[in-house]
């Protein structure tokens, strides 16, 4: 530090040159300097905190919260291939890509959430056959010409379950099909588990219940292998 000296009475230092007297007991704050690295790492915090805002609110919003099954699905043993497309407005069709030109078609009602899986009631439902197309309520008429199957075609229920989204390539969870007339009802489902097994079964009005275990593959883009203990493989297909 400069010595100290007085001049008129008052104290002051020698300043270094080109520099102004500074009095005695004060300290010259140092410029305030901002550094670029640090203004970059507090816009990188901010566009990070944003990116992960916003894939959050598109997982759990859009893909963990989607019930909406839209999309073409397929499934084939080896020697016959299903197509099921799902229409934006719940139409579907479901059709033998073999050529053989069968198909059953009707109308998804909206889904309710059921645990990991949601449920979905179906509707309008006909199928072609050799007489052309039928509603359910004209096959049942031809299967029991005594009207009573008619009548009673409306208080059918046929409900189709499928894992969270599936329209987004998720097979886990549990996929079924199932159809309750009174106190009679029939189901079939598959249910894929996370560490890879299958479990399937289906069980129907008077008849023993039938079961099956297996394992499955993701083989990437939305296409699935799913190998049961006994029996062909099948390959499925998920939108994505």
């Amino acid at each position: 530090m400069p010595q100290a000296e007085q001049y008129n009475g008052q104290p002051y230092q020698y300043a270094p040159a080109g520099g102004a007297y500074v009095p005695v007991g004060t300290v010259a704050a140092p410029p305030k300097k901002r550094s670029k690295g640090v203004v970059a790492g507090v816009v990188i915090a901010i566009v990070a905190v944003i990116a992960a805002v916003v894939f959050g609110l598109w997982w759990f919003l859009w893909r963990g919260d989607d019930l909406n099954p839209a999309g073409r699905y397929t499934m084939s043993n080896g020697y016959q291939t299903f197509e099921l497309v799902i229409e934006d407005d719940g139409a579907f069709k479901v059709s033998d890509t073999g050529g053989s030109g069968d198909y059953l078609a009707g109308v998804i009602g909206e889904g309710t959430v059921d645990g990991d899986n949601v449920r979905y009631p179906l509707s309008d439902i006909k199928a072609s056959t050799v007489n052309g197309e039928m509603t359910l309520s004209e096959l049942i008429g031809q299967a029991d010409p005594s009207g009573i199957g008619t009548a009673v075609a409306d208080a059918i229920e046929v409900e189709v379950t499928a894992p969270k989204n599936a329209a987004h390539g998720n097979i886990v969870g549990t996929w079924g099909l199932s159809g309750s007339l009174l106190t009679f009802s029939a189901e079939i489902h598959i249910t894929a588990n996370a560490d890879g097994t299958v479990e399937a079964g289906m069980t129907a009005f008077g008849e023993e219940p039938s079961n099956a275990t297996g394992t499955w593959t993701d083989n990437g883009n939305g296409r699935y292998t799913v190998n049961f203990d006994n029996g062909s493989p099948l390959t499925v297909t998920l939108p994505q």
